[in-house]
């Protein structure tokens, strides 16, 4: 299914830095230091952007990063939680 785009890809990065900011400030992942938000995939309806932290990944957490999904409708954001030290996706 193609969804119609209103959300351009650079307001799409912008409201997943917005989403990333929030989440970093929850205070299990508050401690650890992240790279830039960058555009990891993409599907009909949404872009799938990325934050990762080698922080994490170097303490066992895979994947070690935080994923934004940004709907290309409307831009609301769907998040998808974090993995636990050890645990496979």
């Amino acid at each position: 299914m193609i969804t119609e785009t209103t959300i351009t890809v650079e307001a799409a990065q912008r409201i997943a830095r917005e989403e990333v900011a929030r989440r970093r400030s929850i205070p299990r992942l508050a401690r650890y230091e992240f790279g830039p938000v960058v555009l990891e995939s993409e599907g009909d309806s949404y872009w799938k952007f990325v934050c990762a932290s080698e922080q994490m990944q170097d303490e066992g957490y895979i994947p070690g990063a935080i994923f934004v999904r940004v709907d290309k409708r409307d831009g609301h954001t769907k998040k998808e939680e974090l993995c636990k030290k050890g645990q496979r996706r």
